[in-house]
């Protein structure tokens, strides 16, 4: 895996909602023939899946020095189990920025400073969703997935009931798709969101 991201897509007119996870893959092989058939293998098991709402088969590339194959913008659904329920504590938004550096702080998660940027919608009457994008101050990676992991399940973690909407992982250097990614050096955007009883 090259890069991922993730996004929550609301159900509308009563349809279930479901996440799409956008992968940047590269399958390496003693030739492109047999790295076609590692990326159809993929493709197969994961139509395969109960959670797979449906994946696509994009388009490929050779591998600059023959060994595979690559390709961007892969795309799976995933039709996830419960929906969020609505929040009626919450006192204030702020509350949800301390929860965030808090969890960015958190034992195993290590990921220093972040930037928050908030803002509110109203998806539906008697509903409000404050969402935060939140990405880490130090832009040039460093994160292995552990720490990104952790930090996201300490958000998650809590009675206020957070939810990770969306989520980009890119690695923290510029590679060429036949580069692999330093497995600890990624770097992330998160939308974070709370739902709760309009005010």
């Amino acid at each position: 895996m090259r890069a991922v991201s993730a996004d929550h897509v609301a159900g509308r007119s009563g349809a279930a909602d479901t996440v799409v996870v956008k992968l940047d893959l590269a399958f390496f092989a003693p030739d492109d023939v047999l790295a076609t058939r590692l990326y159809n293998d993929l493709v197969n098991t994961l139509e395969e899946a109960d959670w797979c709402a449906g994946a696509s088969r994009c388009a490929t590339r050779v591998l600059d020095d023959g060994s595979g194959i690559w390709t961007d913008g892969f795309t799976v659904r995933v039709a996830p189990g419960e929906v969020a329920e609505v929040s009626r504590d919450v006192r204030e938004p702020t509350d949800v920025e301390v929860r965030l550096r808090l969890a960015a702080q958190a034992d195993g998660a290590s990921i220093g400073q972040i930037d928050t940027l908030s803002a509110s919608r109203v998806p539906s009457k008697g509903v409000q969703d404050l969402e935060y994008k939140v990405k880490p101050t130090e832009r040039r990676g460093g994160f292995s997935w552990a720490r990104i992991l952790r930090f996201l399940s300490e958000v998650e973690n809590d009675e206020l009931r957070l939810v990770c909407t969306s989520i980009k992982l890119s690695p923290g250097a510029k590679l060429k798709p036949s580069e692999t990614p330093d497995p600890d050096d990624w770097t992330f955007e998160a939308d974070v969101t709370l739902r709760r009883a309009a005010r």
